[in-house]
């Protein structure tokens, strides 16, 4: 398996991790500007021993402003010195393996590279990426809900907030 940084090239592919991830955990949206956000700062994939991206995961800038303003308060920090930990995805046959942990470690070092302090939301029925989560230091702050688009529609999710290690030196 190899970590590396997202390519344009890679977009295709993503689609198709997305859509199969869609069908069995419900997740990602299938909003077309999923993987396309202004706020990133920087994604990675992982990739089989075949060629075929199997995971995904990114840092933002930010995120739904309901998170980030709940991240704010918890760390006491202003949202301009927080990263978001985004669009992370593993393939269902792919889990277990060590991807989801690989993307989370490359997103907390790159938050911290920058002096930033890692924060995320995950759905509160997300077992695996909760346990994921907490096994790397992130700790929870609190529940929110937000709008979630789903086939075309807007529906309410209820998440859980985290904040991750503070950057070295906090």
């Amino acid at each position: 398996m190899e970590l590396r940084t997202r390519r344009d090239d890679d977009l295709p592919a993503l689609e198709e991790l997305a859509a199969a991830v869609r069908e069995t955990d419900g997740y990602p949206n299938d909003d077309p500007a999923f993987f396309h956000s202004p706020l990133m700062l920087r994604a990675w994939v992982v990739v089989d021993e075949q060629g075929g991206i199997v995971g995904h995961g990114a840092l933002h800038s930010a995120s739904a402003s309901e998170m980030m303003a709940m991240a704010s308060d918890a760390t006491g920090r202003p949202v301009e010195q927080l990263a978001a930990v985004s669009r992370m995805l593993v393939a269902a046959p792919a889990r277990r393996r060590g991807i989801g942990a690989r993307l989370l470690t490359a997103a907390v070092s790159e938050a911290h590279a920058r002096g930033l302090w890692p924060v995320l939301d995950t759905g509160a029925m997300f077992d695996a990426a909760i346990a994921l989560y907490e096994a790397h230091g992130f700790q929870r702050v609190g529940p929110v809900s937000f709008p979630y688009l789903h086939a075309g529609e807007t529906f309410m999710t209820d998440s859980l907030v985290y904040v991750g290690p503070p950057p070295p030196g906090d």
